[in-house]
């Protein structure tokens, strides 16, 4: 109870983070955390629920320790066990620092996300032309009274 703070939202995370000995996410369901992306940066040994994604950034053993999204008490036994190994902690910090999270940053993120929009709104090559454009082509040279249409 005197080592561990439970202090909920702050604005600053990045300094928190660089205080932590070893850092923690235990959550049972979720997107891929950005948190998790905060931890490596900051060069912090983590322990970490296996989400859908988590094995793009985090590396078992490497520059995290990744146990199963529903066993606390695994995440538990490795908190402890990394708590009690320096060396343990000090070899998945080093592993954090040298991780690259460029993918990772907001303006990478913001274009992957903007080439999958384009990816569903653009006809594949191959593909037919839009609903739209085949309809205009039909009816070019016709009056309904559709002006502009």
């Amino acid at each position: 109870a005197n080592n561990i703070r439970m202090i909920g939202y702050h604005s600053e995370p990045e300094r928190l983070i660089s205080l932590a000995d070893v850092c923690v996410l235990t959550s049972m369901r979720e997107g891929l955390p950005r948190v998790m992306m905060q931890y490596l940066a900051g060069g912090r040994a983590s322990v970490v629920s296996h989400l859908p994604g988590v094995e793009e950034v985090v590396r078992h053993g490497v520059n995290g320790i990744v146990t199963p999204a529903e066993d606390v008490g695994a995440a538990a036994a490795a908190v402890a066990g990394l708590l009690e190994n320096q060396q343990h902690r000090t070899q998945l910090a080093d592993g954090a620092k040298r991780t690259d999270l460029s993918s990772w940053g907001l303006d990478a993120m913001c274009e992957s996300v903007e080439q999958i929009y384009q990816s569903v709104l653009e006809p594949a090559p191959s593909a037919a032309r839009p609903n739209e454009a085949r309809i205009r082509d039909r009816l070019a040279g016709q009056t309904f009274g559709l002006h502009g249409f």
